[in-house]
């Protein structure tokens, strides 16, 4: 058990990297004893557990930490795990397309202030315990997929600053406007002034905000 929960957070900090791991360690003092008893994961900084004698990761907060590189390949060890915070770091690139299965028992996704880019992954419509969604601040492109409004659950979302395109679905119109601004190619049903021509807008409505 010691063993593979070693290798659970190795695998999270070597799939991304920080200016830290030049020197050999990272930006907090995460200490894995050689013979750790059940939890001594629980005390690191950013990790919560589910219970405080057990290596089982019920989230994680590594928000602005200076981390980079790629979306942590690592974090689909961390299975129990329902709430993820990487916001505020140098992350960059897609999103995996998996990520559903990665993070199966999400409820709050924290992805926002870094460099994510490329669309957004259509499998998070699968992440069915979602309440929030925090993309903001990112470099995504292309439509938000429809299959979110299949997130029942969600009570906040927003994709405020990308570089996001088309019809915003109708069942997340429900957010304020200032969760879809910095979006220019952004058009839906409630919108006040009549969308750009070639944002793949089927009807002409606004991008000043929703009504």
């Amino acid at each position: 058990m010691h063993g593979y929960t070693k290798l659970v957070f190795w695998m999270l900090l070597l799939s991304s990297s920080s200016p830290y791991f030049g020197h050999g360690r990272p930006p907090w003092p995460w200490v894995f004893p050689e013979n750790g008893t059940g939890g001594y994961i629980c005390d690191f900084i950013g990790v919560e557990c589910w219970t405080p004698n057990e290596n089982r990761v019920l989230s994680l907060r590594l928000g602005n930490l200076g981390l980079e590189g790629p979306f942590p390949e690592g974090l689909q060890l961390c299975s129990s795990m329902t709430s993820l915070d990487l916001s505020g770091n140098k992350l960059s690139g897609p999103l995996p397309e998996s990520i559903s299965g990665q993070l199966s028992y999400m409820t709050n996704l924290d992805l926002s202030n870094n460099s994510f880019s490329g669309g957004i992954p259509v499998s998070i419509a699968n992440m069915t315990y979602l309440n929030t969604l925090a993309l903001q601040h990112n470099q995504f492109d292309g439509r938000i997929p429809a299959q979110l409004s299949n997130l029942s659950r969600l009570v906040s979302f927003s994709v405020t600053d990308n570089s996001l395109s088309g019809p915003v679905p109708d069942s997340l119109q429900r957010f304020p406007s200032a969760n879809f601004t910095g979006n220019p190619w952004l058009c839906g049903r409630r919108w006040t002034r009549s969308a750009r021509r070639g944002s793949g807008c089927g009807y002409t409505f606004g991008l000043s905000g929703f009504g």
